[in-house]
């Protein structure tokens, strides 16, 4: 059994974030529930030319699973990284269920350094970043990360809230390794 060294769990729990996704959402769906309501209900068309109602009704119900997916998506997202004595695990769920593994043969660096998501990724989560050569991030919030270097080239950037620890963490795991 490994022993881990480090080990976080990092979620969208942002309030502010709460309040825009739910706004957003509502804006989305309330007029289409509302037309649907005019229409269907008290038999009043939407519009100069209403859709019918079945159309009105799929685009509406079409909308709120969208809506309520991408949600649940966003919210259920969960950013899991460990620092164990043989391996660097991590997954992000709901897109990445499993553990990856990175080993250190697989490694020609690992270090923390501090990030811009907006600039470098395009934004928060599970990022690809072709442009530039900036590889894969999977961030949550913050500025730090733990930035892997392959030696096939490859850069994938661990997001954290817990620099110094994983800092840590990073000289026991490679430290057996450099000797």
């Amino acid at each position: 059994m490994s022993k881990v060294y480090f080990s976080e769990t990092q979620n969208f729990d942002l309030l502010w974030m709460k309040v825009v996704m739910i706004t957003a959402s509502a804006g989305a769906v309330i007029p289409l529930l509302i037309a649907s309501y005019q229409q269907m209900v008290l038999d009043q068309p939407w519009g100069q030319q209403a859709p019918s109602d079945f159309t009105l009704l799929y685009i509406t119900l079409a909308m709120l699973l969208i809506v309520i997916g991408i949600n649940v998506m966003i919210f259920s997202s969960k950013l899991e990284t460990k620092i164990t004595d043989d391996s660097i695990q991590y997954r992000y769920r709901p897109f990445v269920f499993n553990w990856r593994t990175v080993l250190a043969e697989e490694l020609e660096s690992a270090h923390l350094r501090q990030y811009n998501a907006w600039l470098e990724y395009g934004g928060r989560g599970f990022k690809f970043r072709f442009i530039g050569r900036k590889g894969r991030a999977l961030t949550i919030r913050g500025d730090q990360g733990l930035q892997l270097l392959f030696k096939n080239g490859k850069k994938l950037l661990l997001g954290t809230q817990r620099p110094q620890e994983v800092n840590i963490a990073l000289q026991k795991y490679l430290k057996p390794r450099i000797e």
